[in-house]
């Protein structure tokens, strides 16, 4: 029996993001800056990929990388997760603010596209869209 090499299977987690997504190998293409048979070669294990494109197809499809090279999901976190579970309203709605603000910081850095971030730390009920 085979084993799968470190290519193989980091191609084949893209391909699964891929298809989860509904994103289509020739979108996918596009928007990481890569030719199709590029990333066709990556998903199949064929050919390895850099660190920035790893980091480029993270972001479209919007997975970790540790997804991506490692298999790991959320579920490997799981006292994180059963911490998750007993936040209050309050906690729950403050928590929901900073990985919001989290995201749009990120993509401001990743994009250079200033975009309106909410300020996580306000605390009344109303939530950002």
């Amino acid at each position: 029996m085979k084993t799968k090499t470190l290519d193989q299977k980091t191609g084949s987690r893209i391909r699964i993001a891929c298809e989860a997504a509904g994103m289509i190998q020739e979108r996918l293409a596009e928007l990481i800056n890569v030719k199709p048979q590029h990333l066709s070669d990556i998903e199949r294990g064929k050919k390895g990929t850099s660190v920035a494109s790893v980091r480029r197809i993270c972001t479209e499809l919007h997975i970790t990388s540790d997804y991506i090279l490692f298999g790991r999901t959320e579920d490997d976190h799981p006292l994180l997760v059963e911490r998750v579970k007993t936040f209050n309203k309050s906690e729950e709605s403050l928590s929901q603010r900073a990985i919001n603000f989290a995201f749009e910081t990120y993509h401001l850095g990743a994009t250079g596209v200033k975009r309106d971030i909410p300020d996580w730390t306000d605390t009344s009920d109303s939530s950002p869209e």
